[in-house]
């Protein structure tokens, strides 16, 4: 994230003048005097101390908690393998990685671990084609945000994500997307026919498909399949 904020003033017939972080080192006000402007880019909530003739103001540029990049190390893992989650966040003050099902795994108030963090895991025994789930809520400016990322258990087709719009508007168009994994074709159905079906192997693994928006409710089908075993998974979204 590189938000910037503006850092203005107007102090008339002041002669001696300073801003800095507050118990920080002074910022550099470009030869301005008695009123002027000094942009700013914080990584984290931060107040500034404005002097002028003695007298001192503050001003505290305020950053919404954001996660910037949640990742796993791959996107499928056999049982007693490690998968390793890392985050980066910006303008937080404590991290929370759950589980699905397996409750806290992890919980961080350490500000740089925070920012930039991992926490490897170990891969429980679950039935092949097991979907894991890890979420991770930022806490901060703002209220809590979550993101999530998943990872299939074994050698079975998965599909780790399926989604679209909450509401579509009638005459637009409507965007499906999805992600998978141990798959090497997709198909996307409406009603049992095949509106789509993936052209190679990184269409089968992640792909978007855009179509008009229903006349009415409708439910999408993605199906993820292994030629090789014959085994295969779905997931539906509906289209309001």
């Amino acid at each position: 994230v590189n938000e910037t904020a503006n850092l203005v003033w107007s102090a008339p017939g002041a002669q001696a003048l300073s801003l800095a972080v507050q118990g920080g080192a002074p910022l550099d006000l470009g030869g301005q005097g008695s009123q002027g402007v000094v942009t700013v880019s914080p990584t984290q909530t931060t107040t500034y101390a404005f002097t002028a003739d003695g007298t001192t103001r503050t001003a505290t540029v305020t950053l919404a908690a954001t996660i910037d990049a949640l990742t796993l190390s791959a996107g499928q893992a056999l049982p007693g393998e490690m998968l390793t989650v890392h985050w980066k966040t910006s303008g937080g003050t404590k991290v929370t990685l759950d589980g699905a099902g397996r409750g806290v795994l992890a919980s961080e108030t350490d500000l740089a671990k925070v920012k930039d963090g991992t926490f490897t895991d170990t891969v429980p025994t679950a039935p092949d084609g097991t979907v894991l789930s890890y979420r991770l809520t930022l806490e901060g400016s703002g209220g809590p945000v979550s993101q999530e990322v998943r990872a299939v258990v074994g050698t079975a087709p998965a599909v780790l994500s399926f989604t679209a719009p909450d509401y579509s508007k009638l005459g637009g168009q409507v965007s499906l997307a999805w992600r998978t994994a141990n798959a090497d074709t997709v198909t996307v159905e409406a009603g049992g026919v095949v509106l789509y079906r993936a052209q190679s192997l990184a269409e089968a693994k992640g792909g978007a498909l855009s179509l008009p928006v229903p006349a009415a409710d409708t439910e999408y089908l993605v199906r993820a399949a292994s030629t090789i075993s014959g085994a295969s998974a779905t997931r539906t979204v509906t289209v309001h």
